[in-house]
């Protein structure tokens, strides 16, 4: 049978993690950098969608379309 010699280097790659500087177990900055923005971008976008839909629930209710 033939194996490869790193079975779970593609596992690694995919994931990004890096074990060549030492931290194994830790988090490296990076990683926690890219979780930062991930978590800015998304509350972004949350917080820009309830802006748009107070917007719209304001004029909805100046057109008289409210109950």
């Amino acid at each position: 049978m033939y194996f490869a010699a790193g079975v779970g280097l593609h596992r690694l790659e995919l994931l990004r993690i890096s074990w060549q500087n030492g931290t194994r177990g830790g988090l490296s900055l990076m990683w926690l950098k890219r979780c930062g923005w991930l978590l800015l971008f998304w509350l972004a976008g949350v917080a820009s969608l309830a802006v748009i839909a107070q917007l719209l629930r304001w004029l909805m209710m100046n057109a008289g379309l409210s109950s």
